[in-house]
């Protein structure tokens, strides 16, 4: 099994003509990959997200919301919980931050 930097990692020759170098993908690259992936292969959909969350920046918050939906949609009710609280804590007025508290809410 590829781990999710193994399966988007490429490489390319570098520029001095040796051993090629290896290009690692963007944040945005990673993200787009893990929404790509969510349903036929959600546990390493909800990695990428955890890793991307872990960062900072809008990648890290969409990530991190969408890490919390993914985990709502697959059942997992104390680890959606636990990333919407996450999500409210470090982004209270973020794009998702309403969402975020109607779908925690229902969680309660």
């Amino acid at each position: 099994m590829q781990t999710a930097h193994s399966a988007i990692a490429t490489s390319a020759p570098s520029a001095t003509g040796s051993a090629p170098a290896v290009v690692v993908p963007s944040p945005r690259e990673r993200y787009d990959r893990a929404a790509a992936i969510e349903s036929t292969h959600p546990d390493e959909a909800v990695s990428i997200y955890r890793e991307l969350a872990a960062g900072e920046g809008s990648w890290a918050m969409n990530a991190l919301y969408a890490e919390a939906r993914l985990e709502l949609e697959r059942g997992n009710k104390d680890s959606a919980r636990k990333r919407f609280a996450e999500y409210l804590q470090r982004y209270p007025t973020g794009p998702n931050a309403n969402d975020a508290r109607e779908l925690s809410a229902k969680l309660q």
